[in-house]
Order: structure tokens, then sequence, then C-alpha cells
């Protein structure tokens, strides 16, 4: 067949993928969220922006660390960033979970149309395509536009910060680009503290101009300092406007060793092998990861801003002491990228050509494609994620907001997220009773959840045998039971 025609009918087959792929996130929205409360976190301090409450927020959230058993599971404030952004739809469509979920998608789709731009002078048009699809078509990532979370958001800025620092790399920048690359990267800082390594990308690129010109005049001074003199300003003006809690979070690098950094390298190499495919066995994971390396080397002074950004990320993960398939949501699609660059290579060098790795290409984008079907295919719109959106829960939350004082204390295994849906303050408390009793007001007792960041059931019925007075059941259904705490005198 002609090569012509294809080329005619390739790009409406395309875009019409595209459009199928899309439809298909969205019709997946379903106004429910698991009972990772890390959305809650976000959304109380959304909420707390259009009510003018930041104040009375901190204090909750100082008052939830310093109560729970568990010390650093949460910083007094996340970085404003993306609260800021739900704020926006707080304010016309109130604690609407779909409208939350649909900008998650809007920002994943933002992502996805920044890398045409970012890549299409690295990438031909055909392994361009393909990078696309494969990150449209990855299940891991359609599942995560169900939470509310800061990973796809933050990947936009970051792909925005990346493309913008590349203009900057490869011609004489304007003043409109340098001022609004600085406000770039210091939002995508405020959006995830990861962002401050588009700084060392930017760094990294200017620092490899200064090797080549060897001589500062006062326009190469000026090229240097205009977009760090643009983010500080901004930074200046957003820290004078929000409070800072999140730099409290550098307190878990206590718990970094020897151990974590081991323990983290065992979970990237088998994180970055379940995203590439849950069908990679430990042969062709070798084989792909072979062929990062070789594309990662290959394109690390062609591609420095990427480069260097991927590695801070890579590092970052290796020395946080917690693990989340989802933190890896971050580097896959620059992972991927090199992958298929060292692919390309790899092709051109023993076949005179792309072909081999058109071939590769199509196979893995046609397993990703059936994979994605599939997964869709198990989707039930009927179902409702087990977490706050339940019935259950929703009953619960009315009982505590209706009839427990403003200032009363509850305990519960998800304490942010019953300050968001309850607005009172909360505690995760799970190592005494004891301390349940002297903190709280009131215990929330997740009936299907054993000690899980709970006091144990069986603990509390059997200290309501020893004290019968003390816990008085107020509440209960099929999820959860509701104690009163009576207080001494």
């Amino acid at each position: 067949m002609p090569l012509r025609p294809i080329k005619i009918y390739a790009r409406p087959a395309l875009l019409l993928v595209y459009l199928v792929l899309g439809c298909t996130y969205l019709y997946r929205i379903r106004a429910d969220h698991n009972w990772g409360d890390d959305f809650a976190f976000y959304l109380s301090q959304a909420r707390s922006l259009t009510q003018h409450t930041v104040d009375q927020l901190i204090e909750y959230n100082l008052f939830c660390i310093k109560a729970s058993s568990a010390e650093f599971f949460s910083p007094v404030l996340a970085p404003w960033g993306w609260p800021i952004l739900l704020s926006g739809v707080y304010v016309f469509f109130g604690a609407n979970i779909v409208a939350f979920k649909v900008l998650v998608i809007l920002f994943f789709f933002l992502f996805l149309g920044m890398l045409y731009p970012l890549f299409k002078n690295k990438l031909n048009v055909v392994l361009l395509h393909f990078f696309i699809l494969y990150l449209f078509a990855s299940t891991y990532y359609f599942d995560h536009t169900t939470v509310v979370l800061s990973e796809l958001p933050f990947l936009f800025f970051a792909a925005l910060g990346l493309y913008l620092i590349d203009r900057y790399d490869g011609q004489s920048p304007t003043l409109r680009l340098m001022i609004v690359m600085g406000i770039v990267l210091s939002f995508a800082t405020f959006i995830r503290t990861e962002g401050v390594l588009l700084f060392g990308a930017l760094l990294a690129v200017q620092f490899r101009q200064a090797l080549k010109n060897r001589v500062f005049t006062v326009g190469t001074w000026k090229r240097i300092s205009i977009p760090y003199i643009s983010a500080g300003i901004f930074t200046l003006l957003f820290i004078s406007l929000f409070e800072s809690g999140f730099i409290s979070h550098v307190n878990h690098l206590k718990l970094v060793s020897a151990q974590t950094i081991a323990k983290s390298l065992e979970r990237l190499f088998n994180g970055y092998g379940a995203l590439f495919s849950v069908y990679l066995e430990q042969p062709l994971k070798s084989i792909v990861y072979g062929l990062f390396l070789f594309g990662f080397f290959s394109r690390f002074c062609r591609d420095l801003p990427i480069s260097v950004f991927l590695m801070g990320l890579l590092a970052v993960f290796i020395i946080w002491p917690y693990h989340e398939l989802r933190y890896l949501y971050l580097s896959f699609p620059f992972i991927l990228y090199f992958t298929i660059q060292g692919l390309a290579g790899f092709s051109t060098y023993l076949f005179n050509g792309p072909v081999f790795a058109y071939s590769v290409a199509a196979v893995a984008g046609v397993i990703a494609v059936i994979g994605f079907s599939a997964h869709v295919g198990n989707f039930d719109r009927s179902t409702v994620t087990e977490g706050p959106y339940t019935v259950q829960s929703k009953e619960m939350f009315h009982y505590i907001r209706e009839y427990t004082d403003s200032d009363a204390v509850v305990i519960f295994f998800r304490p942010r997220a019953l300050t968001f849906f309850s607005e009172r303050r909360s505690a995760m408390i799970f190592d005494h009773i004891e301390n349940v009793i002297s903190t709280g007001d009131y215990m929330v007792l997740a009936n299907e959840k054993g000690s899980y960041f709970q006091i144990d059931p069986r603990t509390v019925d059997a200290y309501r045998q020893r004290f019968p007075t003390k816990l008085i059941e107020v509440f209960h259904n099929s999820q959860f039971t509701v104690f009163e705490i009576a207080k001494d005198g």
C-alpha cells in the first residue's frame, strides 16, 4: 500500500483513538473516593481558602499531629499549589467529588498534550505518538485519575517547566520567557516539593552554557539571573499570602537508613517493571532496563534538563524512607521516553533504520490497549469504593457533625477525612486505649478494620467490660460504631 494514503488516514484514526480513550476516562468517574485521606487534606485546605478559615485548619492539623500515635504521618499543611487549584472548583461546585476528579483528568490530558511540544524534536512522529498513547492507555494512570491527589497536576507543570527550559536553552530567550519560566518552576514547587528539582535542571543548562561561552557580559548575567529573580519574587509573594507548613515533612528524613535505602532500590526496580507492564517477567524487565540505560546515557547531554530532573527524582525516591507506587508516576514518563530512545538507537544500530523499533512499539501498544480494554471491561459503575462516600460513612459523618459539640475531639483511623467531612478536631490513636480516653470526646471504630490504625475492637470490648460507664455507644451501623467518652468529674 502506498505510504501517502496511510499518512492521510493515520491522523484521524489516531485522533479517534485519543477521543475514545478520553471519553473512557470521563465515563469512569464515580462520586466516591478511597480511604486514603491525603485527598481530604488537600480539600480541607481548598475549603479553608474559600471560607477564610486557614488559621482554624492549622490549629486542627497541629492538634491532629501532636495527639496521634504516628508522629510523622502528616505535615501541618500540604504545599498550597494544588489546594489553590482545587479552591477554584470548590467556589463553583462546593465539595462535589466528581468536579474535583474532572479537574484531575483535565490536568492529565494537559500533561499528555504537553508531551508533544516537549518531545516533538526529540522523537520521530511515530514513536512520539506511541509514547503518548502508551501513557494514555496505562491502567495505572487511568486508575490514578480516580483520586484527588497532586501527582498528575504536578506532571503537567513539570512538563511545562521542562519545555520552557528547553526553549531557554535552544534560543536567545525573551524577557517574557524567562519571567514566565521562573513563575512556572516556582509554582511547580508549590504543587509538590519535588518541583525544586526543575531549578536543578535549569542550573545544569546554565552551567553548560557558561562552559561553552566563557564570556560573561551584562546580557549573560541577565540571562542567568532573571529566571531566579522572577521565581524569587513570585515565591516571596506566595509565602506572604499562604502559610507554610509542609516544611515540617523534612522530619521524615530522620528515618533514613541503609536498610530503607536498600528497600527503596528494590521497590523502584519492581515498581517500574510493573508500570511498564504487569506481564513483564524478569528477563524482559532486564532488557527494558537495559534499553533505558542505553537511551539515558546516549541522550544525557542532548536532553540535559530532562536527564538532570529525572536523576533528581530517582535520588529523592531512593532517599525518601516511604514508598508508594504513585510516587513513581512522577518519573515514569521520562523513564519511558529514554527507553524509547534506547529502542530507537538499538534499532538504528543493528537494523539501519527504525523499522524494528516501530515493530516493538506496535506490539507493546497493542498489549497496552488490550490490557486497558480488559481493565475497563471489569469496571462496575454501580459499586461504591470503600471510603468516605459509602452510605454508612455518610451516616457516621452526619451524626458527628449534627450531634457532637463543635469543639469535640473525635478519634478515628482517618483523622484528616473526619476533619473535612465533619469539621471536628480529630486524631489517629492506636497505641493505648488510655490515650484515647484521655484525648478524645468521641471514638469512631471501623468495625471491620481490626487494629488498622485504631484500637482493636476486641480491646475496646474488654475495656467496656471493665469500665461499663466509660465508653457509651451512641451510634452504630454496619461499618462504624461511635462511642462517647465519659469524662471524670
